[in-house]
């Protein structure tokens, strides 16, 4: 019987303790911190009983006649042992104890800025995470080697920082490293403008809403909780977004528009998430996008209307194609590995999830759902390894 190894990897900050630091010289070696011998490897001279030395007798039961004592402490050479094994020795370290532990927890609760990774350069962008150590450093590529070595076929997925170059994660030879692709099935709105244009967008808005022609107000970036300026009430509010997010259409409906057209950036480019939207809400590709901010700047009364089918539409699309946010290659660690492998479908899949969170996984979504359609290389992963758990490596 063959076992599948199943590991996704998700972007974190490293827990650093005292291990680490120890590494690096500022700690003392975790081998001095060693547990104090058991009381049964003890021997009393005197009394010739296991479990203390003799000067814990001496000490209990006072000291014979002409005894000489080998000090003021007469507790057991045990507890001085275990003392001074449990207590670093701070005369080699930089720091005080107590700054060594700030420092601890100054690392750990550091987080990589978000708007530090939006102005950072490709090569700086990749300095987080383990995909720039070596394998042998690598816990996850040294796990996965443990299990190829069992015949257990390991799949990872790829990571989701693309479409940035050098930003695969999960590149030792023996994982198999996959990439997210689309399917051929879509969620259409129709999004009709003045001009008598129409574009397909995607959403899960669940309604038989048609609007009338309604105004349309461009915001440029889309905005969040109260972040969002202009007057909005009564039309569609059209912005750009780098991702597709349910909390764009709640600030959105809280200031009381009608709507949402979410354009998707460069970076997104055609790629079209189903997002389960509480106002009527449609995303658009690049493209199309660039169209509609062309008719809105060059028009004095721009608007536009939704239509909505509540149906999937399967053969329309043309797939499979990386996704936006799959990552990309080369092999930062060996370049002459091409890294990912495969591409498995990645964009819009029906999962189990959780009943506890809502499917937009905003906190201002009170909906709870059995199922939801979930995009990310986690979910193109899964794909792969019922295929290659025949496969022995």
């Amino acid at each position: 019987m063959t076992a599948n190894l199943v590991i996704v990897f998700f972007q974190a900050p490293l827990s650093i303790d005292g291990v680490a630091l120890a590494a690096k010289g500022i700690l003392t070696s975790p081998k001095a911190h060693l547990a104090p011998p058991r009381k049964k490897s003890l021997k009393c001279t005197h009394c010739h009983k296991d479990g203390h030395t003799i000067d814990r007798c001496y000490f209990l039961h006072r000291f014979p006649p002409g005894s000489r004592k080998t000090g003021t402490n007469y507790k057991s050479r045990a507890h001085q042992v275990s003392s001074a094994t449990n207590t670093p020795s701070t005369s080699s370290l930089p720091f005080t104890i107590d700054q060594c532990r700030q420092l601890l927890t100054l690392l750990n609760n550091a987080t990589y800025s978000s708007s530090m990774a939006t102005h950072v350069s490709n090569t700086e962008h990749l300095l987080s995470g383990l995909k720039d150590l070596p394998h042998y450093e690598n816990a996850i590529s040294r796990g996965a080697f443990a299990a190829v070595k069992r015949k257990i076929f390991v799949t990872c997925s790829a990571g989701n920082s693309g479409p940035y170059p050098y930003s695969v994660e999960n590149t030792a030879p023996w994982i198999t490293t996959v990439g997210a692709g689309s399917i051929d099935r879509a969620f259409p709105v129709l999004v009709q403008l003045g001009n008598g244009k129409a574009y397909v967008g995607s959403s899960l808005y669940t309604s038989n809403f048609t609007s009338r022609k309604i105004p349309l107000k461009y915001l440029g970036d889309c905005c969040f909780i109260d972040t969002l300026h202009g007057n909005v009430k009564g039309k569609i509010v059209v912005c750009t977004s780098e991702y597709n997010s349910f909390d764009i259409g709640f600030v959105v409906q809280e200031a009381g528009g009608v709507g949402l057209i979410q354009l998707n950036s460069r970076n997104l480019g055609e790629d079209l998430r189903a997002v389960a939207f509480t106002v009527p809400a449609a995303a658009v590709g690049f493209k199309e996008g660039l169209e509609i901010i062309t008719y809105i700047h060059t028009t004095e009364y721009p608007t536009a209307s939704f239509r909505f089918y509540n149906l999937s539409v399967i053969g329309k699309n043309r797939a499979p194609a990386v996704a936006s946010f799959s990552s990309r290659g080369p092999n930062f660690i060996i370049p002459e590995i091409l890294k990912p492998d495969l591409l498995a479908p990645g964009i819009n899949i029906l999962a189990a999830f959780v009943p506890n969170l809502a499917p937009s996984g905003s906190p201002y979504d009170p909906r709870r759902v059995d199922f939801n359609l979930l995009s990310g290389t986690s979910m193109a992963c899964p794909n792969l390894a019922p295929s290659g758990s025949p496969y022995k490596p």
